[in-house]
């Protein structure tokens, strides 16, 4: 009896024997590191794994239209797309593409386009194909290649001089006019800035139009976009020949409307973006269109044959349209094509999967520990003549999850208006009414709805014990006496959850499976414990606690 009696106060509170701790806490410890490591690493080898298959097997990686370069042609707006991919066999692809001017149907796609980053030419009855080593034209639905010699350097959007295409090319010694005549470039004239005097970087910064009787020249140098009539004579340039026209840190783009040379201007340097349209009256540049929009990365502004009408080809996204007839002062019609979300369907469940993945870690950590505590620990609480089982970790992660989402809908729905807005960025920024107030909104709420569960639970929990998730799963938190433990107890308990939450509940999982009476760092400081009342067939109903064996058979007496 001595001897048995010596053996009994020798086993560790909460353990079967000394043996089944030392087993169970090496296990438990070493499955808490390699679950806390593996929370963070486990999403990124995840996403990195993930991310070069979807970057090498897809077709398309995304889309980006280059509006600037396009034309209005045939009823239609004419521009390029390219197709961008990634990996050692794939390759990104040019097509012409073809928007009516109403707008009402998708971009059809015309296959065979010869060249990189052309420049599209209305001519006629044809569409000219312009680079600086290629020469083709579009013409009853085929593409017909004239030239594919690279012979010119850096050149400058094309215009039509006297029923002919005709350019700006670049030279070590100026600048040229370059026609193009019976399927070979020609020299025509060559000239000099006085405000450039090194490269021009012609294919962004000059512009030229003819208009039948004149030359008008348009030259960006540092953030002023300058304005000229006339070629310079005798090869020579004059300061005082150009006029400013307006501040250009955007894109911009010049063309003749009813005959007379106007500029467009994307202004993106103060508040909000819009593009600004200027008229030359009277030796000055005057304001007399005007489109607001938040984000316009790429543009294109072509001329109708009606009187004072123009069409402008937005992009703000790759691959996200927005087709503007104007007339006169005021936008007409407005058209969007292409999807808000420049990036592949999969992109959004890279981002967020291997983050879920994390999530599950602990809920696998708390089933493996709760299977390895039935083995190795004392599963029951004492307290006087009751002994109640303890509520396993599976079923206070199971409660936990109940909880959380009744607590935190405000958040979930937050994050759902976040996530829908983020598939219609432009949408979203367009859009009168900002969604993120609308998630602000809700996240306020949550503040609110939080404090108000806080204060509702710890009223639950002591009186009563339970939670709707506890309720679910058959638990209940009692005071150590195994009694109600009272509101103040429940709060303080509640309060410090914020510490068992830390690394996705990783240290509470860790702290009620190494504790002597199962209990997380805010039942250690309210002096509570969780107990399994549906195994013992304890009543939820019950304030007072749990009865002793005399007043409930079916509690196990010590």
């Amino acid at each position: 009896m001595d001897g048995s009696a010596a053996d009994v106060e020798n086993v560790p509170r909460g353990y079967l024997s000394e043996g089944h701790k030392k087993k169970f806490t090496t296990i438990a410890g070493i499955l808490g590191a390699l679950f806390f490591f593996a929370q963070f690493i486990l999403p990124f080898v995840i996403m990195m794994g993930a991310m070069p298959m979807m970057f090498f097997t897809q077709n398309s990686w995304m889309k980006e239209a280059k509006p600037k370069r396009g034309a209005v042609w045939d009823s239609a707006v004419w521009y390029e797309e390219q197709s961008i991919a990634f990996g050692p066999s794939a390759k990104g692809s040019s097509s012409l593409k073809r928007l009516s001017i109403d707008g009402v149907e998708e971009p059809k796609t015309i296959p065979g386009l010869f060249a990189e980053n052309p420049w599209l030419l209305p001519g006629g009855e044809r569409l000219w194909i312009i680079s600086s080593s290629v020469v083709a034209f579009y013409q009853d639905g085929d593409i017909f290649l004239l030239s594919d010699r690279k012979i010119l350097g850096d050149v400058s959007r094309p215009f039509l001089y006297k029923g002919r295409p005709a350019l700006i090319e670049e030279k070590p010694s100026g600048l040229a006019l370059m026609v193009f005549v019976e399927n070979k470039w020609q020299q025509e004239l060559s000239f000099r800035l006085a405000l450039q005097e090194g490269p021009v970087g012609v294919e962004n910064n000059f512009q030229m139009l003819w208009d039948q009787n004149a030359f008008h020249l348009f030259l960006k140098f540092g953030n002023t976009l300058y304005y000229r009539k006339g070629f310079p004579e005798e090869g020579t340039d004059s300061r005082d020949a150009w006029l400013p026209v307006s501040e250009a840190r955007g894109s911009w783009s010049s063309i003749l409307v009813d005959g007379k040379p106007t500029v467009f201007l994307c202004q993106m340097c103060k508040g909000p973006s819009k593009v600004l349209g200027l008229r030359h009256t009277q030796g000055s540049w005057e304001p007399f269109f005007t489109y607001d929009r938040i984000m316009t990365c790429d543009m294109g502004v072509f001329p109708l044959v009606e009187a004072d009408r123009f069409i402008l080809l937005l992009q703000s996204f790759p691959g996200s349209l927005r087709l503007v007839q104007a007339g006169g002062t005021g936008v007409e019609t407005e058209i969007k094509h292409g999807s808000s979300f420049p990036f592949p369907k999969g992109f959004m469940a890279m981002m967020f999967v291997p983050q879920g993945c994390s999530m599950f870690m602990p809920l696998i950590l708390a089933f493996i520990l709760s299977a390895l505590m039935r083995r190795h620990r004392t599963c029951e609480h004492t307290s006087g003549p009751v002994m109640m089982p303890f509520a396993s970790l599976t079923r206070r992660a199971f409660a936990q999850i109940i909880d959380f989402a009744f607590i935190g809908w405000p958040g979930i729905v937050a994050g759902l208006i976040f996530l829908s807005s983020a598939f219609h960025m432009e949408d979203m920024f367009f859009s009168d009414v900002f969604p993120g107030f609308a998630m602000l909104g809700f996240v306020l709420f949550g503040f609110l709805w939080l404090i108000i569960c806080l204060f509702g639970y710890s009223l639950l929990e002591g009186k009563w014990g339970w939670t709707p998730g506890k309720w679910v799963a058959g638990i209940r938190v009692l005071g150590a006496d195994l009694k109600a433990c009272g509101f103040g107890r429940a709060l303080v308990r509640n309060l410090l959850k914020f510490v068992d939450g830390f690394f996705n509940f990783m240290v509470g999982i860790m702290v009620v499976a190494l504790s002597e009476n199962w209990q997380r760092v805010g039942d250690m400081a309210a002096r509570t414990v969780v107990i399994n009342v549906r195994e013992s067939g304890q009543p939820f109903e019950s304030e007072a606690g749990l009865r002793t064996q005399q007043d409930q058979g079916f509690i196990f007496e010590k």
